[in-house]
């Protein structure tokens, strides 16, 4: 349906307004997206846009699928206890509090007996493997493994991933 509402609105060449609550729906349609909250417009781009650089914590949350952690901010940038430090890309000052979203496909597990996170669960889904980790710090995260590695719920894993896939809000 949604392939043929598509080629209907380019053939015809017309704007199609559309509300929905389906998140595929909206990004599969869309050129551009307003996302609300209450009533409040948090952010309008494109669907790409709105994945890969929400304005907020609100809207990565809303679009697709993350890991929203707490972490503080240093002299030295921003920490997460079982994640790292990374540059400070807010305008925060040290000793305050942000919120840093990682993709579950940004992220990579790697088997190590001295690891930052244990995995709870493996999920087969076809050409991943859904996997729940917990970090050292008891958060829970989400993580899309490749399907050949080789993983088993209580193995200790390092968590990596690229510093410039880590938003911060």
């Amino acid at each position: 349906m949604q392939t043929e509402l598509k080629r209907i609105q380019h053939e015809v060449g017309i704007t199609f307004i559309i509300v929905t609550h389906d998140q595929e729906e909206a990004i599969s349609l869309a050129n551009r997206i307003a996302v609300f909250d209450k009533g409040e417009i948090k952010q309008i781009s494109t669907p790409q846009e709105l994945y890969e650089n929400p304005q907020n914590e609100f809207v990565a949350d809303f679009i697709g699928d993350g890991n929203i952690l707490a972490a503080d901010v240093t002299n030295s940038g921003v920490t997460h206890p079982s994640l790292g430090n990374f540059k400070n890309s807010t305008n925060k000052v040290s000793g305050n509090k942000v919120k840093l979203l990682i993709r579950p496909e940004n992220i990579t597990l790697e088997k190590n007996a001295s690891g930052t996170g244990i995995i709870q669960d493996i999920v087969f889904a076809g050409s991943k493997k859904n996997v729940t980790v917990q970090l050292s710090t008891g958060e829970i995260i989400r993580v899309y493994a490749d399907k050949a590695l080789d993983l088993e719920v209580g193995s200790k894993v390092n968590i990596l991933f690229k510093p410039e896939d880590v938003r911060l809000f």
